[in-house]
This record gives structure tokens, sequence and C-alpha cells, in this order.
């Protein structure tokens, strides 16, 4: 796998419920961005970038983002969509071929689960793969460039998953015997430190 390879982190949205802003909520003692980007970093990677957009200064102030490359979504209302094509326009301008698209709200994501797709990518030549935890399918997914213009053209409040599924030309699967890596919905989901 000689091509570049990005880990795009989509955390623009504003969250529902949560007192400060969702990214920069403190999960297990840390901002919940600050955990997955420390979960990310050990991806297969060669860089990472993360788009923000709801109170982005405030996650910013928050968080410790490491190396990740930040993306501003300044039309982050729209929806989804709109961080996909913020982030997937950088990538696009910054040739890079192949990324790992991932939530930022989403932790449990271990390394061999991204080298399995990113794999399966290679060895299927397909533009994009998707797992499927236990007949469940979630995130993150592997796009390769060809992939990039199906998802720099939808708007709104899309569901990736749902449009992979109903659309499914280019798309592969990979089957893991394990539940899909949990996300952060609601501050109900939060944690204090020390408890796992």
């Amino acid at each position: 796998m000689d091509e570049e390879t990005a880990a795009l982190l989509i955390a623009s949205d504003e969250g529902e419920g949560f007192v400060t802003q969702k990214y920069a909520a403190s999960h297990l003692g840390l901002p919940l961005l600050e955990l997955v980007l420390g979960e990310a970093a050990a991806w297969p990677v060669d860089t990472t970038y993360v788009v923000l957009g709801a109170d982005a200064e405030a996650v910013l102030d928050a968080a410790d983002l490491g190396d990740a490359v930040v993306i501003i979504d300044p039309g982050w209302q729209e929806g989804l969509a709109s961080g996909l094509r913020a982030g997937l326009d950088t990538l696009t301008r910054e040739r890079i071929g192949r990324c790992v698209l991932g939530m930022g709200d989403q932790l449990g994501v271990v390394p061999g689960d991204v080298v399995a797709m990113l794999s399966a990518a290679e060895a299927r030549d397909t533009a994009i793969v998707v797992p499927e935890y236990r007949y469940a399918r979630s995130w993150p997914i592997v796009l390769t460039e060809g992939a990039y213009p199906r998802l720099l053209g939808i708007e709104g409040s899309v569901d990736v998953l749902e449009l992979f599924r109903v659309h499914s030309e280019g798309v592969a699967e990979v089957h893991f015997d394990h539940m899909a890596p949990a996300r952060i919905r609601g501050p109900q989901d939060l944690k204090p430190a020390g408890r796992g």
C-alpha cells in the first residue's frame, strides 16, 4: 500500500443535550475528540484530518488535537454532507487517494479492523469498503478517490451507510465477528474518569 492514506474524522455537529460542546465534553477524563484522535493515531495512516464546525474554537481550546490537520466547515448546520464535502475537498486538493472516513464520536476502532478494510480495498480493487459488525454496518469506512465524487455531490443530513446500501455499486463489505465500536450519541453515554 504505497499510496498515501489519510484518516478523515467528521466532528462538525453540535450534538444534543450536552452542557459543553459535544467534542469538547469530558469522557473518561479527557475531551471526547482527543480520545478519538488518540486511537486514530494507531491506525495505519499517513495523516489525520479532522473536520470541525459547531463551536470549533471551544473544541480547539479544550482538546489536544496533536498532529491532526484541522478543517473548519462553515456550513456545518446543513448536516453531515457539508462536513464530508469540506473534508473530501481538502483530500482532493492534497491529492490523497485513499482515506479512512470516521466519526469523531466513535471510540474503540482498533487498528486491526482498519488494516483489514484497507487490505480489502486493495485486494478487491473497490472504491468503498464498509465494515459489517455482526450483521450491522457502521463506521469507519474506507474510500478511494474514485468514491470521492459520489460524496462531494450529496447534501443535507444524509445517511451515508444507507446510501451505500441502496447504491451498492463499487461497495465491498468486510465482516467482523464483534459488535460495532460505540459512538457517543448523547450526554448519557459520557463516563467520568476511572470508569471503563
